[in-house]
């Protein structure tokens, strides 16, 4: 200002001042706390015109005035009704020395003393009454700098914005400052306190005044330190304006202003903590009262704008939540619990909080934590269309054997997953992908031998209306357990502050089976070993040797260690056996019931291996007692007997039953062991001989099989030793009884010599050889073993010694 007073006036005046303008009691209409500082760019906003000025409007000051540096602004039109202490407002004036004026003109001079720098009319003053006061020292726009004003925003949030911007001290070089003075819709106000240089050192006053005896001052040590703050004023009688909100655990502790949610439970109630923060939104406004909304948001959706209040215009409320007031009193301090209970499941929740819980909010704050609302648990079914595909035909429940539904090891079937809440309900907005855990195995009972198929692959779920379904589950091992399906997944998002069990939506513990092998597969190098070697054949009823190993396995070819009989897995009547068949040259002519097997062996761990020393036979005809063959292209395989009628063996190549390609034909039953095989229908045979008792007597013996039309020499045979001969077995009348040589002798290509010594009388001797079982013959009629089988007597022989003589004893020619 242009400081006018003389010394004695100067003196007058400040005492007139003290006098008249002595604080009196002050009814304080309004409190105030520390807001955060957002200053508004002034830039586009209109300049202030001053009434004094140069071509300008008439002065409207009272009190004395200095045109353009202590001068007063029209009345300027707010855009909005602004209760100010009791009374509604639709404009305002600007005073240049950072008053906002309410029905009021009065202007004076803004310097009181120089040095040190004072200033007039110090609130309570009668000439300031309905007046806010930013910062009331003598600035002079006159002198640089700008003055402003806009109305910006929309209902129910228009704001009225006065900045002085740069302006500086009267007779203060060097100074400016930056001030800022708002005023809300809501009744409340506002001073921004910016940049500033204060050389003069004067400290003018901060405040309000309503009447002298209803105002208020602000402590500050000096307006620099002031930089970058912000003062909230507001209707004291309202109690403290919240500038926020917040929600957390209420476990949290005490003056908290942010915290966490942790996972909470579809349909299960649970409690959070509100607290309203004060206008910085810097501590708890503790002396907030009144009604706030508390709504719950699916905030899983971040398109939207982070606005200041820390909400998304992308978060939307919760489908089917009612929204809760929680009333504020005095004595709640600014934090209180409230209990909320939501439906459905939700990854991602956060509350929102405004106030008052009806009509138009003046704060509002969104959670700073997300959390999920998972739903209680998880139920779980296993199925299928049949043993290999899944679907939801039959339920897979069996834990017994044999018998029931059985699906085949690494196979598809049909996992479906429901999301419930605590109330049993469906929660319809799960749609997860849950993990599966084996609890417990029922059948056998523990992985047997770290089985690799000990492990269920629940396949990619999809679905939707809070029921997941996944087509691809498989298991790759034989037997029955116990499954848990966990979605782990749901509650990510509180991932940093919650624990797994409170996090994680699980099922029960639920029976699942039973699994069986994919297959049977008939391994590599299992053999038919003809009983004679030498000559690749065997005789019928001969045993001859036979390895084979048969494997269970799933569908990946990967061997079920499970499939095993013993202590705590399977009995040997739960398991598959074998089926045995024979067919020679592809004939249709099952041979399989004239077959004497090996006994079978256990299984062990997916392995079924017969011993080393296993032998097969294929026995005589018996119906006919007739000799048949001879069976030079036999094949033997096998049959699984499976007591599920479900589990075949891979690759099978033979239907003994039928003749043809029964691959081509999908008609094979048995897989074929090794490759064909001889095997022929044998007698041994020992030739009467008669000759000098004074010599040696060669005694014929004969292997022969049958060729189909008769017996003939069997020249495969270098295997049939010379049996040891019994001389004249009862009821022989015989008496001779001479050595015998080549007893034990193979026989070469299927012949060979019993040799009698000269017994040097004349006589016979019967000869009874012992005989293989598989090369007795039929010498007579007679039913030997009473088994209907004639085919039943040993190799036998006479051997005659100078019985039958030749008359002629010498001829001899003589020549001359």
């Amino acid at each position: 200002m242009n400081f006018r007073f003389g010394r004695v006036g100067l003196r007058f005046a400040a005492l007139l001042m003290l006098f008249a303008f002595a604080p009196g009691a002050r009814a304080a209409t309004y409190a105030h706390v520390p807001a955060t500082f957002g200053w508004i760019d002034p830039s586009a906003h209109t300049p202030v015109v001053w009434t004094g000025a140069p071509g300008g409007p008439a002065a409207e000051c009272t009190g004395g005035s200095a045109a353009l540096d202590d001068d007063i602004s029209q009345e300027l039109p707010l855009g909005f009704t602004f209760n100010y202490g009791g009374t509604n407002y639709t404009s305002v004036r600007v005073m240049s020395n950072g008053r906002l004026q309410f029905n009021n003109r009065f202007c004076g001079y803004g310097t009181q003393t120089v040095s040190p720098r004072t200033y007039p009319y110090p609130y309570a003053n009668a000439n300031v009454v309905r007046t806010m006061r930013v910062y009331g020292a003598d600035l002079d726009p006159s002198a640089g700098g700008a003055v402003s004003w806009a109305s910006i925003g929309s209902a129910p949030d228009r704001r009225f914005v006065v900045t002085w911007t740069a302006v500086p001290e009267w007779n203060a070089a060097g100074s400016f400052f930056d001030l800022q003075a708002i005023l809300n819709e809501n009744g409340q106000f506002v001073y921004q306190f910016g940049a500033s240089n204060n050389p003069s050192g004067g400290k003018a006053q901060i405040g309000w005044e309503l009447s002298t005896a209803d105002y208020d001052t602000i402590a500050f040590t000096a307006i620099g330190t002031l930089a970058g703050t912000a003062i909230l004023f507001y209707p004291a009688a309202g109690g403290e304006p919240a500038g926020g909100f917040n929600a957390f655990e209420t476990s949290t502790g005490a003056g908290s202003i942010a915290g966490v949610i942790r996972t909470k439970v579809s349909a299960r109630s649970f409690d959070l903590a509100l607290v309203a923060l004060n206008a910085a939104e810097s501590a708890v406004a503790t002396g907030f009262t009144g009604s706030v909304k508390v709504e719950l948001l699916d905030s899983s959706n971040n398109s939207g704008a982070l606005d200041a209040a820390g909400c998304r215009a992308s978060w939307v409320p919760l489908p089917g939540f009612t929204p809760l007031t929680a009333s504020f009193a005095a004595a709640d301090a600014g934090r209180k619990n409230v209990t909320l209970t939501a439906a459905n499941a939700w990854r991602e929740v956060r509350v929102r909080m405004t106030t008052p819980a009806t009509g138009t909010p003046t704060a509002t704050g969104c959670s700073n934590d997300a959390f999920a609302l998972r739903p209680a648990s998880l139920g779980v079914a296993a199925s299928d269309a049949d043993a290999q595909s899944a679907g939801t035909a039959r339920m897979l429940a069996n834990t017994g054997a044999p018998g029931g539904v059985v699906h085949k090891a690494g196979r598809p079937f049909t996992l479906t997953a429901t999301a419930y809440d605590d109330a049993s309900a469906i929660t319809t907005n799960w749609q997860g992908s849950p993990s599966a855990t084996l609890t417990a195995f029922l059948l056998p009972s523990s992985c047997l031998n770290g089985g690799p198929g000990c492990v269920l692959a629940t396949g990619a779920f999809a679905g939707s209306g809070g029921t997941v379904v996944s087509n691809t589950a498989t298991y790759g091992e034989a037997g029955a357990f116990t499954l848990r399906l966990t979605d782990a997944d749901w509650a990510a998002v509180d991932a940093a502050d919650s624990s797994a069990d409170e996090r994680e939506i699980r099922s029960a513990p639920v029976a699942v089976g039973r699994f069986v092998p994919d297959h049977f597969r008939l391994a590599a190098g299992s053999t038919l070993t003809p009983a004679c070697a030498a000559g690749g054949f065997s005789y019928m009823g001969e045993p001859f040797g036979v390895s084979l190993t048969l494997l269970a396995e799933n569908a990946a070819g990967e061997i079920t260690m499970n499939y095993h009989e013993g202590a705590g897995a399977f009995s040997a009547a739960q398991l598959a056996g074998l089926s045995w068949v024979a067919e020679n040259a592809d004939d249709g002519v099952s041979l399989a019931a004239r077959l004497v097997p090996p006994a079978t062996p256990s299984w062990a761990n997916g392995s079924l291996m017969l011993p080393a020393a296993a032998q097969i036979s294929l026995g005589r005809r018996t119906a006919p007692d007739t000799p048949d063959g001879p069976f030079d292209s036999l094949r033997i395989g096998i049959g699984a007997a499976d007591p599920d009628a479900t589990v075949k063996i891979a690759g099978m190549d033979m239907n003994a039953a039928t003749s043809g390609d029964c691959v081509g034909a999908g008609t094979c039953d048995a897989a074929a062991i090794g490759a064909a095989t001889r095997v022929r229908f044998g007698r041994l045979r020992m030739i009467n001989a008669h000759g000098s008792e004074l010599r040696s007597l060669p005694v014929p013996v004969r292997a022969e099989f049958w060729n189909g039309t008769g017996f003939a020499t069997n020249t495969l045979d270098g295997c049939t030793a010379i049996g040891t001969v019994t001389p004249n077995p009862a009821p022989s009348t015989c008496t001779l009884n001479p050595a015998r040589s080549g007893e034990g002798t193979p026989l070469v290509a299927g012949t060979g010599t019993l040799t009698l010594a000269a017994p040097n009388a004349r006589g016979c001797t019967d000869l009874l050889m012992t005989t293989p079982s598989w090369l007795l013959g039929r010498r007579d009629a007679t039913d030997q073993g009473g088994d209907g089988n004639l085919h039943d007597d040993a190799a036998a022989a006479r051997a005659t010694f100078g019985i039958f003589r030749d008359v002629l004893i010498l001829r001899r020619e003589v020549f001359r």
